[in-house]
């Protein structure tokens, strides 16, 4: 059973998930199919992300932390998810498609090496 001192921080690293996944969806809604962060999708998952900021940030002040470092943990940890989750659809839908002999593989018989 949990003591009352570790339940606030508990939920506040819940609400700390729940940021950083909705973070995650939108940089794959942004990476994948940006049109849906406009829609009632990016609008669901953008009223998730300011509810689960807010939430951690009371918690954590009502747990002894600082609003200063709620604020930049928040702030971090949604930049990270969102990021690295935005760089990798990019990387690989973008980048890495574009790029001319990425299916051309060369199969046949290596070249001889010269005969001294």
């Amino acid at each position: 059973m949990a003591t009352s001192a570790s339940r606030p921080r508990r939920r506040s690293t819940e609400m700390l998930q729940l940021v950083v996944m909705c973070c995650g969806a939108l940089g794959m809604l942004a990476g994948l199919v940006p049109p849906l962060i406009s829609g009632p999708v990016g609008l669901t998952l953008i009223i998730g992300l300011a509810l689960g900021m807010g939430l951690h940030m009371f918690i954590s002040v009502r747990a002894g932390r600082t609003i200063v470092r709620a604020l930049i943990e928040v702030v971090l940890t949604g930049l990270l998810a969102f990021g690295m989750t935005y760089g990798c659809i990019w990387y690989f839908t973008v980048y890495l498609a574009a790029q001319p002999d990425l299916w051309q593989f060369t199969i046949g018989v290596p070249t001889p090496s010269p005969v001294r």
